[in-house]
């Protein structure tokens, strides 16, 4: 069985617990404000766009909605080479009915074309596409600099109607030691976009935590994408024997946070 051992899982909850959340309301990075003051005439603030987004994009048809997914997937090169990346993992193109919305995840302190950095920030930026251009609505930063889960585009920041139907929140993964932990940003209702945290109940095995955690461990979408289910090793006696606990979890609006469906069931090893 694979596992992480429970002061290396410990030590990175930790780090990833006090990363800091910025939605387009703070301030933006140098790339997001320099491409925004040169189109200050189409910037979005708060997901609005001055006048109206174009009545085509609004068409919820097959072939209007191909199309569209096109003139995005054209215009997305402009926003990579905007961007000081180094691991970049991007999320596939989500038709909404708030917009049309894509997320990438990325380290951004370049050493080499092709070295993953040794320090830095992780920042994840949702970009809506609006007007045949896209502009970015959050940017969100982690104060370390974990690996991106998956290595493949589109496997380490998946999107999913977690929140609600109206627009994609994004599983982002980060590898730790062995096992991966998942966080997940995405605009709760009335809020700007930020990481959402995990109201987590105490597995058995492990230390009292404190009931609320900014990652999970080794999380998979389920039900439709409208769920999380993690798989949590309790490296007790150690982590090559430990049980693994499996917790669901789904968003609540009056916690604004994950909240688990059921107390940890031990998992099925066999």
């Amino acid at each position: 069985m694979t596992g992480t051992s429970l002061p290396a899982l410990a030590a990175a909850v930790l780090v990833l617990a006090g990363c800091n959340s910025v939605a387009s309301s703070h301030q933006a990075p140098k790339h997001v404000k320099k491409n925004a003051e040169s189109a200050s005439k189409k910037r979005l603030s708060s997901e609005s766009v001055s006048g109206s987004i174009p009545t085509q994009q609004n068409k919820s048809s097959s072939a209007s909605n191909t199309t569209l997914e096109l003139q995005a997937s054209n215009a997305w090169p402009a926003v990579v080479n905007s961007l000081p990346l180094t691991e970049n993992v991007v999320s596939p193109i989500s038709i909404a009915p708030a917009g049309v919305y894509r997320a990438i995840a990325y380290n951004g302190t370049t050493t080499s074309a092709s070295a993953l950095p040794t320090q830095g920030e992780l920042t994840v930026d949702v970009y809506k596409f609006v007007q045949g251009e896209w502009y970015s609505v959050a940017n969100v930063q982690y104060a370390t600099l974990p690996p991106l889960g998956g290595g493949t585009v589109g496997n380490g920041i998946v999107p999913a109607y977690l929140i609600s139907a109206n627009r994609p929140a994004y599983l982002v993964t980060i590898q730790g030691a062995s096992n991966p932990f998942n966080s997940v940003v995405g605009k709760i209702p009335g809020q700007g976009w930020s990481k959402i945290g995990f109201m987590t109940p105490q597995v058995p095995g492990l230390p009292t935590n404190d009931g609320f955690a900014s990652v999970v461990q080794d999380g998979q979408l389920v039900d439709g994408g409208h769920e999380i289910q993690t798989s949590v090793d309790n490296c007790t006696p150690d982590c090559a024997q430990g049980a693994n606990y499996l917790i669901t979890y789904v968003f609540s609006s009056a916690t604004s946070a994950f909240i688990a469906l059921n107390a940890p069931v031990v998992a099925n090893n066999t």
